[in-house]
């Protein structure tokens, strides 16, 4: 048997730890790697392991019925919580500049690598550490910036399904912005993530109108549509309407999708309290598509730059990174 690396989950016994060892097994049919935990019991002689403790385990002779590992080598200590003080007062002391500069100028192929390549070196998913480090609109940018685009269109899906009042329009511009093959691969991540269809849990939300649902289940179902261009401005029925709004919403994604995504910034940006959901939820899923063409149209419709109205309206880290994929640098090389 080879060695092994994992973390240390307990450490209650005298002179044994629980190690829980990660592995990566690549799924044929999602085309992606899927994690896999298992436990072993190993001799640690000094009781020098404590929990979150990164360490390599040898195989060894039978020490017990259970116990054919030991502790070789502490590989990371467990970082110690210190509560928040006037000498630290961010807890962790998370060094977010740096995260920043690392995630916001990496493309979507360079971001997996480095998620890839810190999950076998540390055995831990390096959004689940994201998440434990940052917190709020920064934490929810960098996650869905750090996550491949199909499985971050299944996780915004999900997150708008779950609203007490649905977004529909995360729903739309899911469906209708994107090329087929980007919205099966999307469809094909939320079935592994959720174990059931994006479909299903649209066609399921009892709060949400018949004729939404409809609605929303048809463009998900379908393929994006590219026939003769329509016009909006041809339908017909009151604008305070729900699904006639959602209805306008669905032609405009199709027809001029750049000049929607402006819109929804101008909203986001406008709104009391800035939207940030909604701005963070465009720049980042347009970041590597067509924001500078966004850029252009914002510039055009308002009079202020993107770069210069996000600022204006957010600060801290969060800006910061918002500013980094907005950047004159191209992420894209």
């Amino acid at each position: 048997m080879k060695s092994v690396v994992g973390m240390v989950v307990s450490n209650k016994m005298q002179k044994s730890v629980v190690v829980a060892v990660d592995r990566l097994f690549h799924n044929k049919l999602y085309n992606r790697y899927v994690k896999r935990t298992s436990k072993f019991m190993a001799h640690d002689e000094h009781n020098l392991c404590n929990i979150g403790d990164r360490v390599r385990l040898d195989p060894s002779r039978p020490l017990s019925k259970r116990k054919h590992w030991v502790v070789a080598e502490i590989l990371k200590k467990a970082r110690i919580y210190v509560p928040p003080s006037a000498d630290n007062p961010v807890g962790w002391g998370t060094d977010e500049k740096a995260i920043i500069s690392i995630l916001g100028h990496r493309n979507s192929f360079q971001r997996k690598l480095i998620r890839l390549a810190y999950e076998e070196i540390y055995q831990e998913d390096l959004i689940t550490l994201l998440k434990s480090e940052l917190s709020g609109d920064l934490e929810r940018a960098i996650c869905l910036w750090t996550l491949e685009p199909a499985d971050r269109d299944a996780v915004l899906a999900n997150e708008a399904l779950r609203k007490p009042i649905l977004d529909y329009r995360v729903i739309i511009e899911i469906s209708c912005v994107k090329s087929p093959e980007d919205l099966l691969a999307a469809k094909r991540a939320y079935r592994f993530r959720y174990k059931h269809s994006l479909e299903e849990d649209v066609a399921s939300r009892s709060h949400t109108s018949r004729d939404i649902r409809k609605l929303l289940v048809a463009v998900v179902s379908a393929y994006r549509y590219d026939g003769a261009e329509i016009d909006d401005k041809d339908l017909l029925g009151d604008p305070a309407d729900e699904y006639f709004a959602a209805l306008r919403m669905v032609i405009r994604c199709i027809r001029d999708p750049k000049k929607y995504f402006a819109k929804i910034l101008r909203y986001a940006i406008n709104t009391k309290g800035t939207d940030e959901d909604a701005l963070s939820r465009v720049i980042v899923t347009r970041a590597e598509k067509d924001l500078k063409e966004i850029k252009e149209l914002y510039m055009k419709r308002n009079n202020i730059a993107l770069d210069a109205a996000v600022g204006r309206d957010t600060s801290g880290d969060y800006k910061a990174f918002l500013l980094a994929l907005l950047g004159d640098d191209e992420i894209n090389n």
